[in-house]
């Protein structure tokens, strides 16, 4: 692990123990952190999907709350955040307070030149998360199909990236506290399969003691790649959350 990782997962460990949130005044023993999409580009910053945990354990179930942030590091003055949603168990929070966001720069990810297939996808995720078309075109062909089920059972596509911007807002409007936090299952020749991580449904958790460190997924995703570019991306939606202990990276 680089100096700039650990520096980065100290600061993700002091965010969550009160630096950066004024936590209520409840004594919260649960403070879990899972990071994904995680990008280093050229040992200057680190670019990550973070979602924290917060809650209390009295040994028989948890009530807990659930936030997710999008980060750009460079250190510990320069850093760039974006809580995307709060969810969870809304009175535990009643006094919450977040320090403002400030604005992620893409211009280094536009710069990066990803090396293998966890990167493609990690920038691809990048792109739809920010609706960065730059990006986008980056890792995607020009004859590039996506299909994705949307909230009704129905289902809308992308064929082609002359229409990529407007399937990113419309994919923004069906899934608008979305964040793509993709977890890689396996590879193969030229296919990646990987899992959509959807920590904030909390209706569909049990979460306890023995729970606690479940990962919940509700798609799984195809991602079909040739000549270093994605060519083909197709969401299947679960109607039950897959429940796994995935290798995530958890604080």
């Amino acid at each position: 692990m680089s100096k700039l990782e650990r520096d980065f997962y100290t600061y993700l460990k002091n965010f969550a123990d009160g630096q950066n949130i004024r936590l209520p005044a409840n004594d919260f023993n649960v403070r879990d952190i899972t990071v994904t999409n995680v990008l280093t580009v050229n040992d200057e910053a680190i670019f990550a999907d973070v979602h924290f945990l917060f809650g209390y354990d009295d040994g028989s179930e948890m009530f807990t709350t659930n936030l997710g942030y999008r980060f750009s590091y460079r250190n510990d003055e320069e850093v760039g955040k974006d809580l995307v949603y709060l969810a969870g168990n809304s009175y535990l929070f009643r006094e919450f307070h977040i320090s403002e966001d400030k604005e992620i720069d893409n211009c280094l990810l536009h710069a990066f030149v990803p090396t293998d297939g966890h990167e493609l996808i990690s920038l691809f995720a990048w792109a739809m998360d920010t609706e960065d078309l730059g990006l986008f075109r980056k890792c995607c062909s020009d004859d590039i199909f996506i299909r994705r089920a949307g909230v009704n059972g129905d289902h809308y596509e992308l064929k082609g990236i002359a229409d990529a911007l407007s399937f990113i807002r419309k994919d923004k409007e069906y899934y608008r506290d979305n964040m793509y936090s993709l977890v890689i299952e396996k590879e193969g020749e030229g296919e990646i399969l990987a899992y959509h991580l959807y920590p904030a449904n909390t209706g569909n958790k049990h979460l306890g003691s023995n729970t606690r460190y479940a990962q919940f997924f509700n798609e799984d995703i195809t991602f079909t790649i040739s000549n270093h570019k994605i060519c083909k991306v197709v969401f299947r939606r679960k109607e039950r959350p897959i429940v796994k202990r995935q290798q995530l990276i958890v604080l």
